[in-house]
């Protein structure tokens, strides 16, 4: 099989915001029956939990930006204090930057964001979005040529390659002692 590193994508993500200062996080998890989401959302709790650090609050949304949308006015509305983000991916963290825009929240100032996936259209949200990039591209690339190898020599045994991710940085995240 190929996969990609979702584990260590989400790792890194977090590690971003805490090399920056945060400390207070919460998190739009993508479907928990995903795999992908559920290693994101493990990933993200056992690096905090490193620190002494726990989630300040988590919404579960189903990766449309209506539903980052919906659960972002949920966190606002449970009147918790977080300074820090972390979507489970960056169609959500749209819908995100919609519901915090409309309450008057100012992205990176008082709350940053950091997404999944590096979708073409994340450079252009407002701010940019801070992501973690898939190489989806390299996935296939590697599928193919595993299907390609095992074509060619029936008894190759089973393997399994990891495709890591890469730390996007853009406007949307900053440091958070400039939040008020």
């Amino acid at each position: 099989s190929v996969v990609i590193d979702q584990h260590s994508g989400a790792i890194t993500a977090t590690q971003h915001l805490l090399a920056l200062g945060h400390h207070k996080f919460a998190e739009i998890a993508g479907p928990l029956n995903w795999f992908g989401a559920r290693s994101r959302h493990q990933a993200i709790i056992d690096t905090l939990a490193q620190r002494g650090l726990s989630l300040v609050a988590s919404e579960v949304g189903n990766w449309s930006p209506e539903s980052g949308y919906a659960c972002t006015k949920k966190l606002l509305a449970d009147g918790k204090s977080f300074s820090a983000i972390l979507v489970g991916n960056d169609h959500m963290a749209l819908g995100t930057l919609a519901a915090l825009h409309e309450r008057g929240v100012r992205v990176p100032h008082d709350v940053s964001i950091v997404g999944f996936d590096n979708v073409a259209e994340s450079p252009y949200y407002i701010p940019a979005l801070t992501t973690v990039e898939q190489p989806f591209d390299d996935l296939g690339i590697t599928a193919v040529n595993y299907l390609l190898a095992v074509i060619k020599d029936p008894e190759l045994p089973p393997q399994q390659s990891q495709i890591p991710t890469r730390l996007v940085t853009r406007a949307s995240v900053g440091n958070p002692d400039h939040n008020t």
